[in-house]
């Protein structure tokens, strides 16, 4: 207010005594106080005393109070019955205020309005917001102003500017940007100053500024504050996103936050912006999906399959030293050009492009990726060979193919050679693609367990027999011995056949003595199954028994169109797949999770695991591809899908893993 009521001090003063029940009757009032004490005004000009009663206790004075106001010179200056002084001249007098023999007095100055001129020193042209200054007023004519003439504090916005008050001046904080006026004002005397704040930043922007991600997966983005002078500011940014259902956030809604984490959740092209005072910064995320596939395939890094672009998406962790899988996400390998075939061993994988050029990357100890060394590849390499194939199978530390050679020998290993596995007649290891002499084969099968040191490896040939190669501890050869072979043997069953399948079980010293090594099963024209080899898990036929089967023995006879084997560790199954893409096996209930709940079934060493005889999987899914790993199956159903059940990588957990007894779709998908 432009006019302080002393009435309204004196009559809350009687309210507090009339409260306190006329308690401080006999104090009587010791003295009075202006406030300020001394004050300058200008012609034409007022000010408001305030006034102070002090009883003789020295505390406020309770009873109600009536005050007489008067002027020493009224020619100079005059006083209202409320204590407003009004400038009349210029020169010098007293106002006085008493209540009976009590009085006080306040020197008052008054200045000629014309002359007298009032400027704001201390107010900066620009301030960066959050910043503080010091101003205060300086009138002409004057050194300085009596201490307790006080100017009138104001601004314009108060959303640009805050006034705080201080024992001289005032200090100014810069709220946010935009202009402001400061006004200062003693009577009629006034002073303006305009103030522009400016951000704290002066620049931002997010990174990364453009992504390309997979749905399902998660998009770190940083919001980069600059100030004016290139430094980094540390301050909260306000985010949002177009189309508002194509990402959610980690963090609250609507939270401001230096960075932000989102899951996306569909594909297409997303916006993500970021304000923070004046400023704004876009991101922008291209989500797409991978697949759909055409095969899937388990590694040691967890799964990789082609997509019907010819692109190679991968689900899990990027190939490096460390084989644990931490969590399904999905991934994108880049490759050379578009690949038609593509297939993944224990630790490598191998694809080839329209025309028939081979490419592989991965571990490379033993040769298997066959660029002539021994160096592993993280990016997809040309394989030493000016050979074309039409048909690639990555395997355990080794790799085999045929060629588009119209006549002659057509099938080459290369990689490791332990057991005779690659076919070129001993054990030695291969880092270029080695023919496998007299034979000519339509298809051929490799063994893809990880960490097996020996295996076979089948085919078959253009007359539709079977041959094998490699270790036989288990009869996996399938030629009624338990001899290994460096060179292609047929296998004892009639034909034609038009698909094979082979696996391996043996990984340690206590596997070796036990006899598990590995099994085959091969697909006849007619769509029957036959099988042969290790059968302690019943992955030949159930049940399980711990005499191996060197011969071939009919165990489906259901018209199936593809024949599957695996094996790892302990187990094995055996697996066919009906022209409806319905997958039936047999084998070890502990295997991958392959038949749903995951069943403890190592059996007592020297007596046959417990075993699953023939048996729908897939929870009603049907697959155009399947494979199973480990503790896990993975597959790809008629519309190219990714699934996986058994155990599963899950950060979420305290182990890591969770089991699912039902096909879970996988990220990077619509599902």
């Amino acid at each position: 207010m432009r006019v302080r009521a002393v009435w309204a001090i004196a009559l809350f003063a009687a309210g507090q005594w009339a409260c306190s029940g006329g308690s401080n009757a006999a104090v009587e009032l010791a003295r009075l106080e202006l406030f300020p004490a001394e004050v300058m005004v200008l012609e034409r000009g007022e000010f408001p005393l305030e006034v102070r009663a002090i009883d003789a206790a020295g505390q406020p004075y309770q009873k109600p109070l009536k005050l007489a106001w008067s002027t020493e010179d009224p020619t100079v200056a005059e006083v209202s019955d409320d204590g407003v002084v009004r400038g009349k001249a210029v020169g010098e007098t007293k106002v006085i205020a008493q209540s009976g023999r009590v009085r006080a007095e306040a020197r008052v100055r008054v200045g000629r309005a014309a002359a007298t001129k009032m400027v704001i020193e201390g107010a900066p042209g620009v301030m960066k917001r959050g910043e503080v200054a010091r101003l205060n007023v300086r009138i002409s004519g004057r050194k300085s102003l009596p201490p307790e003439t006080r100017p009138v504090w104001s601004v314009s916005d108060s959303a640009v500017l805050a006034i705080h008050e201080r024992e001289v001046g005032v200090d100014v904080v810069a709220v946010g940007p935009g202009k402001a006026i400061v006004r200062a004002a003693i009577g009629t005397l006034g002073a303006e100053a305009e103030i522009r704040v400016v951000p704290m930043a002066g620049s931002m922007e997010v990174s990364p500024a453009d992504s390309r991600v997979f749905v399902g997966q998660t998009v770190h983005l940083v919001a980069i504050i600059r100030d004016h002078d290139g430094n980094p500011v540390v301050a909260p940014a306000q985010w949002s996103h177009q189309p508002k259902d194509a990402l959610v956030s980690l963090e609250p809604a609507g939270t401001p936050s230096a960075d932000r984490r989102y899951t996306v959740l569909r594909p297409g092209r997303i916006e993500v912006r970021a304000t923070f005072e004046n400023l704004e910064a876009k991101a922008t995320i291209d989500a797409e999906t991978v697949g759909p596939f055409v095969s899937l395939e388990n590694w040691r890094w967890g799964l990789c399959g082609l997509a019907e672009s010819g692109s190679v998406d991968c689900f899990g962790d990027r190939p490096s030293g460390e084989p644990e899988v931490r969590e399904l996400t999905p991934y994108r390998l880049e490759t050379p050009e578009p690949l038609v075939s593509l297939s993944v061993g224990a630790s490598h994988i191998c694809g080839l492009t329209k025309e028939g050029r081979a490419y592989c990357m991965g571990g490379n100890e033993r040769g298997a990726l066959g660029t002539g060394d021994l160096s592993p590849r993280d990016a997809f390499s040309p394989v030493n060979t000016e050979l074309r194939f039409r048909e690639i199978h990555a395997g355990a530390d080794y790799t085999c193919a045929i060629s588009t050679e119209p006549e002659g020998d057509n099938a080459y290993c290369w990689g490791e050679g332990d057991a005779g596995k690659l076919g070129t007649g001993n054990e030695e290891n291969q880092v270029v693609p080695t023919p496998i002499l007299g034979h000519r084969f339509q298809t051929l099968a490799v063994s893809r367990s990880e960490g097996n040191g020996a295996s076979a490896t089948c085919g078959i040939d253009v007359e539709g027999k079977v041959l094998c190669w490699g270790s036989n501890a288990t009869g996996q050869l399938g030629d009624g011995t338990l001899v290994a072979s460096y060179i292609p043997v047929e296998v004892a069953s009639e034909g034609p056949h038009v698909a094979v399948a082979v696996a391996s079980q043996a990984w340690s010293l206590w596997d070796f003595e036990s006899g598990r090594w590995g099994h085959a099963c091969a697909l006849t024209v007619s769509g029957e199954i036959r099988c042969w080899g290790n059968n302690l898990a019943g992955q030949v036929q159930p049940p399980g028994s711990m005499d191996p089967v060197t011969t071939p023995v009919t165990v489906a006879v259901e018209p199936f169109v593809s024949v599957l084997a695996f094996g790892h560790e302990y187990f094995g199954v055996s697996c066919g797949m009906e022209s409806g893409g319905w997958v039936r096996c047999w084998g070890s209930p502990e295997h991958g999770g392959l038949f749903g709940e995951f069943v403890h079934a190592h059996g007592l060493p020297g007596t046959p695991a417990p075993s699953v005889p023939i048996t729908p999987v897939g929870g009603g899914l049907r697959f155009r591809a399947l494979d199973v790993w480990t503790e896990r199956t993975c597959g790809v159903d008629l519309d190219g899908r990714a699934y996986c059940w058994g155990v599963l990588p899950d950060p979420s957990t305290g182990s890591g893993y969770r089991m699912h007894d039902e096909p879970v779709c996988l990220v990077g998908q619509e599902c």
